[in-house]
């Protein structure tokens, strides 16, 4: 039996860590899909808990009652007034209950000389007595790989895909990060992460070979060839008052990105309708190209693609794009 992905204490804090960088900064936009909950601010508490503080209390007994009822009685002795008490108690009530998983009476006899006035409940929203769940593996995968953000697509390796092959969706999401990623670094980033997201399925082996598998990114800034390009690209966009030499690269890069997903979610057999949600090309191109799709033709397109785009930029691609049969431009 393979072990569980969650094994050790060493590998939750790994997982601990990996939510902690994904979530931080889309919390809100989560919650906001999840729950319908609208933050005007969430201003973060950096704090550290001492969730395992040891406490001494003056009374604690197991108490057993003549009919039978089992309870934790818990006594504090005071002889002042403490304004933080009500507070206090609601701390040892956490502590006693999650150890001896039993109700809990908690009293506290005061011995000074004052006319009592301890606060002695809390309000009702300040009261634990329930916490929201939300299960990722019951959430349905189209939240997350509809979303821009590479951190929320990441979330979609661990929802629910009904009886979709973990094969096919593991490639989906790889591809969908890639065509968010802007750098080699960012795309590096998240393919890490939904490999360490993969072992809460058992799917490590898998998305590991898929993530090898996938087309390496070359990193062209530097060379001569790219500063040239880039520097004419600006010299051609001074001239004409735009930037558009520089678009234009970013523009093309983007596409051949967009095909490529595009080919792959057709591969996987995904609903129309789907496809059009989650591309970030024109709805117009994508009918267009669902319509005159054939696997093998496809395929041979992209290696057309990566070929011309090297000769011939956008232009080229717009070519090969009316070859293949769609005659609207991108």
């Amino acid at each position: 039996m393979p072990p569980k992905p969650h094994d050790g204490p060493e590998a939750g804090n790994v997982f601990d860590r990996t939510f902690k960088k994904i979530l931080e900064g889309i919390i809100p936009d989560v919650l906001n899909k999840l729950l319908q909950v609208q933050f005007r601010e969430l201003r973060p508490l950096r704090e550290k808990m001492q969730i395992n503080t040891e406490r001494e209390v003056d009374f604690l007994a197991l108490a057993l009652l003549e009919d039978g009822t089992e309870f934790i009685l818990h006594i504090e002795y005071q002889v002042h007034q403490d304004r933080e008490m009500v507070y206090r108690m609601q701390e040892y009530h956490g502590i006693l209950v999650r150890k001896h998983r039993k109700p809990v009476m908690h009293l506290v006899m005061y011995f000074g000389k004052q006319v009592a006035a301890i606060k002695h409940e809390l309000p009702a929203p300040l009261v634990f007595d329930a916490f929201e769940l939300i299960s990722f593996n019951r959430l349905d995968h189209q939240i997350f790989m509809q979303a821009n953000r590479g951190e929320e697509v990441l979330l979609a390796m661990l929802a629910d895909w009904g009886n979709e092959a973990p094969e096919t969706y593991i490639k989906l999401i790889a591809d969908r990060l890639d065509a968010l990623s802007t750098t080699k670094n960012e795309r590096r980033n998240w393919l890490d992460i939904l490999t360490i997201l993969s072992k809460l399925r058992n799917l490590e082996q898998q998305t590991k070979k898929i993530v090898t598998d996938m087309p390496i990114l070359i990193d062209l800034k530097g060379t001569l060839g790219y500063d040239e390009g880039v520097k004419e690209g600006i010299r051609e966009g001074i001239r004409e008052g735009k930037q558009e030499g520089l678009e234009a690269g970013i523009l093309l890069s983007k596409v051949q990105t967009q095909i490529r997903f595009l080919i792959n979610m057709l591969e996987a057999d995904l609903p129309a309708d789907t496809i059009q949600v989650v591309s970030d090309l024109p709805s117009v191109f994508v009918e267009s190209f669902i319509r005159h799709y054939e696997p093998a033709k496809a395929r041979q397109l992209v290696a057309d693609i990566d070929l011309s785009s090297l000769e011939k930029g956008m232009a080229g691609i717009e070519q090969l794009l009316i070859n293949y049969g769609i005659s609207r431009a991108i």
